[in-house]
This record gives structure tokens, C-alpha cells and sequence, in this order.
């Protein structure tokens, strides 16, 4: 069961990581969402902690009755949560590594994206050090007991990130050009598992504060791929973004545009994820969309073979839909 489990969570995070990495971009992936994200993972895994604190030293130990068999099924969460959180948190380096390097304002600062990204990363590791000190204390110390209104403190923070950590994401896609890095089917994915799971704890009458926070997270997520799929398939934002004159690249800058990642590379990103020359989306799409839509199965996936063995943008266009 463990391993299902685990497995399951790698198996959400590995489009995503697949997509920055293939696209060498983190155009539409908002900074502020992993950071917050980063942010929510750790609190929740450090409150599971402190509550089962005791119990894993007594596992550790092999004190009688905890069998390795009792342990893992009740720790069960906890190994969840701590795969969880160490899964996500290497992207946020990963998508700065991918950031742009057009200059925007944050605060008054005007610097390349990549190096706002950056400033965040180590930014947002302060109050991850500040959170996890009285746990370290209490590892070393030996015992949890005073800690238990801070492992409270923490669920509290943990609820509140869960439910608004996509909202700067939300900004981010709504005035971005489509979903870029940012995948699909992760989100999708955790659509559908999170919202049954938050949905299963309201049926069975547990505490709001177990399912309505990740019920409103998920809600986001749901936007966030409505948002996407609009730009994507419309390619308004697309037709803005190319035919957009330079005063209002230098208005990003004067004001502050939100922090999207490698967006002035855009050309450049796709030539390299459709093995060359930098065509436009439509020309990468174009395969996409003469699939014989009335056609049966067999049919369309002798297209899709077809365009796979002849199509040099072929991974270009899929990849927009992953």
C-alpha cells in the first residue's frame, strides 16, 4: 500500500519535470505558486512530525508492539507528505535554472527574470529554516512534548497555503500567452485525485478544516486549466504577444510584469523543443489539427505514427498539450 502510495505521487510529478526540461523553459510557471507551494509541503510535513514524533522514536527502537508492520501502515501519511515535499521542491530551482533572462521590476528591482527567480529561491528558504528550527531542537532534545500548539500553528499556516498557493499562478496564466512549462497532465492528475479525497473527508463529516482548504486549492487548478486551454487553443494571447510593439515590452518593465519565466526566449524555446528553426505555434500545431477528427481509432493512430516518423515539430505540439 505504501508503495502505491509513493509511486502514485512520483508519477503526478514526473510530466511536469518532463515538460520544463524538454521545453528548457519556464515560460507560464509562476515562481510565487512554488515558492508557496515549497512553503505549504514543508508546514504540513513538519505538523505530521511533531504529532507522530513519539511514535517513530518508538519504531525506531523497536519497542514492543510497534512491529514494522504496524509502524508503516500508521506512518502512512507521514511517508506520503515527506515524499511529497522533497518530490516538489527541487522544481523551484529547476524552473529559475529555465528562467528568461528579460529584464523586469519586482519591488522596485529591475533585474532578468532568472535572476528574480533566483532572489525568490533563497528568499523563500528564510522562513523554511525559521519553521523547521523548533523541530530540530525538539529531534535533538529528544521529546515533543510543549510543541503541540506549534504543531497546530503550523497545520493552521499549512491550510491557508493550500488553499491560496495557486493564486499567483492564476495571475500568472491569465496574463500569460498558455500553459508554456506548466503541464497539463499534472494538474489534471491532481484534480483527480485531490478532489475525490477532499470530497470523501466532507462525506464523512470530518473537521472542515481537513477538506475545505485543498477542495478550494483544487478549484484553482481547475481554473488555472480552463485559463490555459482557453490561450492554447484560441492562441489570442499568442497573436498579442508577437504582434505587440515595443512600447509595450518597455511598459512591462517600467510597471512590473508578472514574473512568467523564459518569455523574451519564447522563439527560441520552441526551435529547440521542435528540433529546430523556431516556427510559429500554428505551423507546430498544424499536425494537430488536420487529425481526421471523424475517423476511427486504427485510423487516427496511423496519423498519429504517421506524424511522429515524418513531422520534425511533432514533439513541439504535443508537448503544448502535456
Amino acid at each position: 500500500m505504501m508503495f502505491i502510495f509513493i509511486a502514485g505521487v512520483i508519477l503526478g510529478a514526473v510530466p511536469q519535470y518532463l515538460k520544463l526540461i524538454l521545453l528548457a523553459d519556464a515560460e507560464g510557471i509562476s515562481m510565487s505558486s512554488l515558492a508557496l507551494m515549497n512553503v505549504s509541503n514543508l508546514t504540513a510535513t513538519l505538523n505530521i512530525f511533531i504529532l507522530h514524533f513519539e511514535q517513530i522514536k518508538q519504531c525506531v527502537r523497536g519497542a514492543a508492539g510497534f512491529t514494522a508492520d504496524n509502524c508503516q501502515a500508521s506512518l502512512l501519511t507521514f511517508y506520503y507528505t515527506l515524499v511529497y515535499t522533497l518530490l516538489w521542491f527541487p522544481l523551484y530551482p529547476l524552473a529559475a535554472h529555465f528562467c528568461g533572462d528579460r529584464k523586469t521590476e519586482v519591488c522596485g528591482h529591475v533585474a532578468s527574470g532568472r535572476r528574480h527567480a533566483w532572489n525568490g529561491f533563497f528568499a523563500h528558504l528564510l522562513p523554511c529554516f525559521i519553521l523547521a528550527a523548533p523541530v530540530l531542537r525538539m529531534v535533538f532534545g529528544g521529546t515533543c512534548f510543549g510543541l503541540e500548539s506549534y504543531a497546530m500553528l503550523l497545520g493552521v499556516m499549512n491550510a491557508v497555503l493550500e488553499a491560496t498557493r495557486y493564486l499567483p499562478q492564476v495571475y500568472a496564466s491569465f496574463y500569460g500567452e498558455g500553459s508554456g512549462a506548466l503541464s497539463y497532465l499534472r494538474l489534471m492528475l491532481s484534480v483527480g485525485g485531490g478532489v475525490g479525497a477532499t470530497v470523501q473527508k466532507a462525506i464523512m463529516h470530518e473537521d472542515i478544516s481537513t477538506w475545505f482548504p485543498p477542495l478550494v486549492g483544487h478549484g484553482l487548478e481547475i481554473i488555472i486549466i480552463v485559463i490555459n486551454l482557453y490561450h492554447d487553443l484560441s492562441g489570442t494571447r499568442g497573436e498579442e504577444g508577437e504582434g505587440g510593439d515595443a512600447e509595450g515590452d518597455r511598459s512591462d518593465v517600467e510597471e512590473g510584469a508578472p514574473l512568467l519565466g523564459g518569455r523574451a526566449e519564447k522563439g527560441e524555446a520552441r526551435g529547440r523543443a521542435g528540433g529546430g528553426g523556431g516556427g510559429s505555434d500554428s505551423e507546430a500545431s498544424d499536425w494537430l489539427d488536420e487529425m481526421p477528427r471523424d475517423a476511427g481509432f486504427v485510423e487516427q493512430s496511423e496519423y498519429v505514427c504517421d506524424q511522429m516518423c515524418t513531422n520534425p515539430k511533432f514533439l513541439n505540439a504535443l508537448l503544448k498539450y502535456m
